[in-house]
């Protein structure tokens, strides 16, 4: 009895470590954020929009919410599992801070850093607690980091969590930030390329994607594109989709219903006819991965 118990934590133990690790930044990622005052609830929206190079480092340019100066990267060492951020001091220089280690093993601790947010830049060292493995939206499993302030540590009180591929449940530059409704407050939803990867509706009523925010201005994809009509009962005519690659259909909780990939040809006819009464939204893809979507009503 001893051998077998002693079989499956090994082999427990050997998956949990096999895990592979899910990047922060290996897509065009979104971040719906949600505060409260008096009852009244909010959302803000900021996202990575464009790469820039500095230092001989490769970094993604948040923008949105009160990331919209462009001026603060974010850069990810994969092989370490580290991610950065890089922001600008002073009129010519720049700091970079660790933000998050996900390499980190229960026991571990790490100097907290919480740059240009609403928390002390330097937190002091945290401890990691747990790690947890938890579902998110898209089906699979990834870890969920518990941390507190270690014994050492007399500058902060509030503890922290992190999610594996999203990065703090506060804002993105807080790692040791606590989410916080009333206070300054907390992730409701997060997007990978437009798909709902995490979500948390007790203070939001639906995860929508910008996509919009991810639309080269330039672009003339989607110049020839027509839907018809935004209004369907049973279908949904689709014109001028030559560049498009791919069709997708959100409903209003941000899950994927639709997909199809297209190729070389002109028009399509969704059927709707077994989808319920209410809206929907159209996202088209071209080939380059830039996105346009549009508002459908079904009734």
């Amino acid at each position: 009895m001893k051998l077998v118990i002693l079989t499956i934590f090994v082999t427990c133990s050997l998956f949990a470590q096999a895990q592979t690790y899910k990047p922060l930044l290996d897509q065009f990622n979104e971040w719906r954020f949600t505060y409260c005052f008096l009852g009244n609830c909010s959302d803000d929206t900021y996202y990575t929009d464009g790469d820039m190079q500095f230092g001989g480092y490769q970094y993604k340019i948040l923008d949105g919410y009160h990331f919209i100066s462009r001026t603060i990267w974010l850069r990810e060492d994969t092989s370490t599992q580290k991610v950065y951020l890089s922001y600008q001091l002073g009129q010519n220089g720049r700091r970079e801070n660790l933000l998050y280690d996900f390499a980190l093993q229960v026991g571990d601790s790490i100097d907290m850093k919480n740059p240009l947010s609403p928390f002390l830049l330097d937190a002091g060292y945290y401890t990691l607690d747990s790690i947890l493995m938890d579902q998110l939206n898209d089906g699979n499993y990834y870890r969920h980091y518990y941390l507190s302030p270690s014994v050492s540590n007399t500058l902060s009180s509030n503890t922290a969590e992190w999610i594996e591929g999203v990065g703090s449940l506060s804002l993105i530059n807080a790692p040791s930030g606590s989410p916080d409704l009333d206070g300054v407050g907390k992730l409701s939803c997060f997007f990978k390329s437009g798909s709902l990867f995490y979500s948390n509706l007790d203070s939001t009523t639906a995860c929508i994607p910008s996509i919009t925010l991810n639309i080269d201005p330039f672009n003339s994809s989607f110049d020839a594109v027509s839907v018809y009509p935004t209004f369907v009962e049973k279908h949904c005519l689709i014109k001028g989709i030559k560049q498009i690659k791919n069709i997708a259909i959100y409903n209003a909780n941000g899950s994927l219903m639709l997909h199809k990939r297209v190729s070389d040809t002109y028009e399509i006819d969704l059927n709707l006819e077994y989808f319920s009464s209410g809206i929907y939204f159209l996202v088209l893809s071209d080939k380059q991965n830039r996105q346009a979507c549009f508002k459908l009503i079904k009734d």
